[in-house]
């Protein structure tokens, strides 16, 4: 039952629903689905442009014309690789965009919706629950009672479905979906690590970088709970170093875990110091030719140019891009980009924190 289930169970109920409307229709399911995702990129696109707007994200709309919707990138997840994770980014981008209605100074109705748009996020793929301290921005002027009812609204969704699968099937769930951590060995830290014949230090390598994780978000909360005055963009660079950590550092790597962060960094670079700015186009540049390079021939991602051609070295480099080995070595420059980044956004979210402290009542 679970043998294609890898996450909560909202992604096999649309399939469900999906494959009944293609059989009553005629056409195919994987056109159904890739219908299904056109429509949620025109979504996000929507929602991404009401968000940056509300952030005063100067020339928005370009930023998301060239970023989102020509970027090559985007179109090979959605139309090669089909993945659903853009319904994921959409969750992420309202979640952030109704608490950032809440700290301008909107009802608890806003933190509550936001609080809903982050539990369709887990109910999807658990990732977007490692955001749930961000909800402490501003929460000590909520009621505990609706503090109860956020917290409901972004896990319960999530453990009940699970709930019911696990009934079902207990060991199956327990090892496809609530120990499920990708692909490790192709990609960063765990690609170098099957490079030197240390496959046996993964799992170790994920339990430490699980346990990091998590206290960072902790300790994000903690901070975002006690500060006097939140801004809407630390709250932004926050979420986009919590996301931007699963692929980079993550015991396991996919392609398509991009989409998770995309979004936030098209708003947060285009008011950015020059240092991000630089370091958003080293790693956009690096990130458009290992895609490209990997979805044309990597036959894991649909290879698209081995359909095109009859050159007989591509088949050849297909064949050498099914070692891992090959992999992590072609995606170095991406690995390499990704911590200029990284390093840019903290050094962006320290400036941010120290630009906005305020001293603290007693």
């Amino acid at each position: 039952m679970t043998i294609a289930l890898n996450w909560p169970p909202l992604w096999m109920q649309v399939l469900s629903a999906l494959g009944r409307l293609a059989s009553t229709t005629g056409i195919r399911v994987v056109d159904a689905i890739r219908f299904l995702l056109i429509a949620a990129d025109a979504g996000l696109l929507v929602a991404a442009d009401r968000w940056m707007a509300s952030l005063g994200v100067p020339r928005r709309r370009l930023v998301l014309l060239a970023g989102f919707a020509l970027n090559p990138i985007c179109i090979l997840l959605t139309c090669q690789h089909g993945n659903f994770d853009v319904l994921v980014a959409l969750a992420i981008v309202l979640f952030l965009l109704w608490i950032g209605r809440f700290l301008e100074g909107e009802e608890s109705d806003a933190w509550l919706v936001s609080s809903l748009f982050l539990g369709a996020g887990v109910v999807l793929k658990g990732a977007p629950a490692i955001l749930a301290p961000l909800a402490a921005s501003g929460a000590r002027r909520l009621t505990a009672a609706a503090r109860a009812l956020g917290v409901a609204l972004v896990f319960g969704p999530a453990i009940y479905g699970l709930s019911v699968i696990f009934a079902l099937a207990p060991s199956e769930a327990t090892r496809s979906v609530l120990r499920y951590r990708s692909i490790s060995g192709w990609f960063g830290v765990t690609g170098f690590l099957h490079w030197l014949r240390l496959d046996a230090a993964i799992p170790y390598y994920f339990g430490l970088f699980a346990l990091g994780l998590v206290a960072a978000a902790a300790a994000a909360g903690i901070a975002l709970w006690r500060a006097a005055i939140v801004t809407p963009r630390r709250l932004l660079l926050t979420a986009l170093l919590l996301l931007i950590a699963i692929p980079f550092l993550g015991g396991g790597y996919g392609p398509q875990y991009l989409l998770w962060f995309w979004p936030l960094l098209l708003a947060a670079v285009p008011p950015a110091s020059a240092r991000l700015h630089w370091a958003a186009a080293i790693f956009a540049g690096a990130a458009l030719g290992t895609y490209l390079g990997q979805y044309a021939l990597m036959e894991s991602l649909g290879s698209f140019l081995l359909w095109k051609t009859s050159d007989p070295s591509l088949p050849l480099a297909a064949i050498v891009l099914r070692s891992n080995r090959a992999a992590a070595l072609s995606s170095t420059p991406l690995f390499a980009s990704y911590a200029i980044l990284f390093a840019a956004i903290v050094r962006e979210l320290a400036n941010e924190v120290r630009a906005g402290a305020v001293p603290q009542s007693r």
